[in-house]
């Protein structure tokens, strides 16, 4: 199946139906690898939480850390 449609591009002979085809796949690519790096990041983030669990409060949010600034 992917030999045949890899052969049809190949044989295809419209240059800019290929041109419109390839600027598609570079998209998809760009955004699949940037959700790829992202789900990648999360699950380090995860497994460095469940390896060092430790005592410390978590840290509040950005934004409620700017919150308390502008309350006292």
């Amino acid at each position: 199946m992917l030999e045949r449609q890899v052969r049809a591009v190949h044989d295809h002979v419209d240059t800019k139906e290929i041109a419109e085809l390839c600027s598609s796949l570079i998209r998809q690519n760009f955004h699949q690898q940037k959700l790829l790096q992202q789900a990648i990041t999360r699950i380090m983030e995860l497994e460095t939480i469940e390896e060092c669990p430790g005592d410390e409060p978590e840290p509040l949010p950005w934004w409620r850390n700017v919150l308390l600034r502008f309350k006292s």
